[in-house]
């Protein structure tokens, strides 16, 4: 099934080995660091000023979009609402859309946390932009994911002033603050995107009945399990990276990844790989379980992050192999909940 790429092999897969040697070599420690030591020189400033140019980007290309304008990138890349009314920045809408979703949710968490009225108003405001290129953006994996990071951050900043009490009413306080952050989130939606685009109606919507198949990811799926089966060598140790999409195309008809981080791995690398990335997901998941529960409010945004970022790519693959934000930050978050165990352990033995 396909065509071996053989003595070219490394060349064509060479993008790939360098962004996963960055998530692995680079962002992966960075973070381990900053949970260690509870600082990264430089990660603060750093972080605020790629988020203020992004921002400032971002907010320039919604002023022309919405007016008609494209926006010309060099190289000759552009940047325009297609004919659905989607916002593409020069890539795939569910690609724009995941990318906003990050900055959304980072500038939301770091607007809560801040203390003093212009940081919070700063860090609101560029929610706000970022929110809204996310809702123009139309991918709908992009807002779930979104929606369920919002009310995760939010609610741990509100259910102490919001939610007292005995247990129970604890409880249906808690239900009740979920339950209007999810509405107001979903409802926000078709409202800004109608006023933006002058009432326009399509929307594409969160749950759609005639999408029962994902957008034919279900095809894919399948397709991507069979590549696996398919011979014992893919099983093993995978295609590569390369040929993924090529063996998909000979398949389904058409050229595609696979639309899941783990069956993206699997494919690529191997049966082993994909679940050595399972238990290594899950083994962090664990370690910020255990943060949360003996208190820690920043592991609690740190998992709801991590928890939105895999639920983003369950339909999609930007975790890895394609040099996606998502996975620089997925993988920096990712280390700082592992560093942030280590360094608990060390002062539970010796003492701050």
């Amino acid at each position: 099934m396909g065509a071996r790429l053989g003595a070219n092999e490394f060349l064509a897969n060479r993008k790939y080995i360098m962004d996963t040697l960055a998530l692995f070599g680079i962002f992966f420690p960075l973070g381990y660091r900053w949970g260690r030591t509870g600082r990264v020189s430089g990660s603060g400033p750093a972080v605020c000023v790629i988020l203020a140019c992004w921002t400032v980007f971002i907010s320039y290309v919604l002023i022309n979009v919405l007016r008609g304008v494209t926006v010309e990138l060099p190289g000759g890349g552009r940047i325009c609402m297609d004919g659905m009314g989607t916002l593409r920045l020069n890539c795939h809408y569910n690609t724009t859309g995941a990318l906003e979703m990050l900055f959304f949710l980072v500038s939301l968490a770091l607007a809560l946390s801040r203390k003093g009225l212009l940081p919070k108003a700063a860090f609101g405001l560029a929610s706000a932009i970022h929110y809204t290129a996310l809702v123009l953006s139309n991918s709908r994996t992009a807002y779930v994911s979104a929606l369920f990071g919002f009310v995760g951050i939010v609610f741990v900043y509100v259910r102490r002033s919001v939610c007292r009490g005995k247990r129970v009413r604890r409880l249906l306080s808690e239900a009740a603050v979920i339950a209007l952050l999810a509405a107001g989130f979903y409802l926000m939606r078709g409202a800004l995107y109608s006023l933006l685009r002058g009432g326009s109606s399509q929307l594409r919507e969160v749950i759609d009945s005639t999408t029962a198949s994902f957008t034919g990811r279900t095809d894919i799926w399948a397709g991507a399990l069979r590549i696996m089966v398919s011979d014992i060598q893919y099983l093993l140790f995978g295609v590569t990276p390369a040929e993924v999409r090529g063996l998909i195309q000979e398949l389904l008809g058409y050229r595609v990844y696979t639309h899941n981080q783990f069956l993206e791995t699997g494919v690529a690398l191997g049966a082993p790989a994909m679940l050595a990335l399972g238990v290594w997901v899950l083994m962090i998941l664990a370690s910020g379980v255990r943060q949360i529960k003996a208190g820690d409010r920043q592991a609690y945004v740190s998992v709801i992050l991590i928890l939105t970022l895999l639920l983003a790519n369950t339909t999609e693959a930007t975790l890895m192999f394609y040099e996606y934000a998502t996975g620089h930050a997925f993988f920096l978050l990712c280390g700082r909940v592992y560093g942030k165990t280590l360094r608990n352990e060390d002062l539970s033995k010796t003492g701050p």
